[in-house]
This record gives C-alpha cells, sequence and structure tokens, in this order.
C-alpha cells in the first residue's frame, strides 16, 4: 500500500494504482464509428459507477495505515459539514469557483479542439482522441502531485 511505505516514497503514484483501465477504455471506445457510438458506445462508462460503490465497501475494510492512525483527531464534530460552511463560507465558494473555472476550461479547450480538428484540419475523431488521451496522460504524471505525497 503507498500510505504504508518508508517515508521518501510514501504516496508515490498513489493515484495512478486504478487508472489503467480508464485509457483502455476510452481508447476502445473512441474507436467507434459514430453509428455505434450513439447508439451504445455513450453508455458504457455508466456502469463502472458500480465499482465506485464496490471500492468504497472494500476501503471500508481496510485498515487504517499507522501514518493515518496516528493524525486522527479526538473530537468528533457532530456536523463537520455545518461546521464548515460556518467556519469558512468564504473559502468554500472560493473553492468551488476555482474548481469550476478550472474543469470549465478544459472542456472548452477539449471540445473546441476535437471541433476545429475534425473539421476543419482533416483529423478523423478517434486518431484526435488518442492524442489528447496521450497529452492528458503526459501531463497527468509529470504533474508534481503524483510524485510525491504532501504529507510524505
Amino acid at each position: 500500500m503507498h500510505r504504508r511505505r518508508p517515508r521518501p516514497r510514501r504516496g508515490l503514484r498513489a493515484p495512478h494504482r486504478l487508472r489503467p483501465p480508464l485509457p483502455l477504455s476510452f481508447l476502445a471506445i473512441s474507436r467507434l464509428p459514430d453509428e455505434a457510438f450513439v447508439a451504445w458506445g455513450w453508455r458504457v462508462p455508466f456502469p463502472s459507477a458500480a465499482l465506485v460503490i464496490v471500492g468504497r465497501f472494500v476501503r471500508l475494510k481496510v485498515a487504517e495505515s499507522p501514518a493515518m492512525a496516528g493524525l486522527t483527531k479526538k473530537e468528533v464534530v457532530k456536523l463537520p459539514l455545518t461546521e464548515v460552511l460556518r467556519s469558512h463560507p468564504m473559502l468554500i465558494v472560493l473553492g468551488i469557483g476555482a474548481c469550476t473555472i478550472g474543469l470549465s476550461a478544459t472542456y472548452f479547450k477539449s471540445t473546441f479542439a476535437l471541433s476545429r480538428a475534425t473539421s476543419s484540419l482533416g483529423f478523423d475523431r478517434s486518431s484526435f482522441l488518442t492524442i489528447t488521451l496521450v497529452a492528458n496522460i503526459s501531463r497527468s504524471s509529470s504533474s508534481p502531485s503524483t510524485r510525491s505525497s504532501p504529507r510524505g
């Protein structure tokens, strides 16, 4: 487990442990003809929600690592969400805004790039989606947050 490793390597590549199936399924779906994608291909990602439920169940059954067990607070707040909303409302609004802006920009850029590449530049949809996937994997794997744990 990534949280049980010695201190310098704790958390290394932890976010990428379960990601390999995602790019593979993305590549498979991107290769579908338009008719097949419209008919049934767009539904393929939705059954993965069941995996989230299974993952949550497994996570609840796994014992906490010693590093995290030492961080648990003794005081338990009855309604933590209410506590955070009451004590830090502006930080919540700023966080939601920052996430919304970042995600919106990413989706706008991706959608515009795919539309322009397929309509004006002569790329086929499948090839350009593969290029986008490789670029996103490269960006994700080179970001500092995937190299070490913040509590490292």
